[in-house]
C-alpha cells in the first residue's frame, strides 16, 4: 500500500528543516553496497526519535511527527539518516 501525503510540513516549518539540514556536517563515502560503487554523502540521525534528539536532530523530527499525526498508519522508526548525491 502507497500512502500519499501532500503539505506534510508548514511553510515556516519546511524552511526550517531546508536551513537545519544545509548547516550540518555532512560526512562523504558512504556506500550503500557491499562493492563501494557510488559513494554519496550521509548523516546517521538515531534508531528512535529520543535518539535523533538527544544527537542534535530534533528539528528533522517535525517531519517524522507530522507523518505520525497525518498517516492513516501508524509507524515505528527503525531509524533516521540522511542522504546526498554530488551532481
Amino acid at each position: 500500500m502507497i500512502e500519499i501525503i501532500d503539505d506534510t510540513l508548514e511553510h515556516h516549518n519546511a524552511e526550517l528543516i531546508d536551513v537545519t539540514i544545509r548547516n550540518l556536517s555532512w560526512k562523504y563515502d558512504y556506500s550503500s553496497t557491499d562493492k563501494g560503487l557510488n559513494k554519496h554523502w550521509h548523516i546517521f540521525c538515531g534508531h528512535n526519535p529520543e535518539e535523533c534528539a538527544e544527537n542534535g536532530y530534533e528539528p528533522l523530527l517535525m517531519i517524522w511527527e507530522a507523518i505520525q499525526r497525518k498517516s492513516k498508519v501508524k509507524f515505528q522508526m527503525e531509524r533516521m539518516y540522511l542522504n546526498a548525491h554530488t551532481h
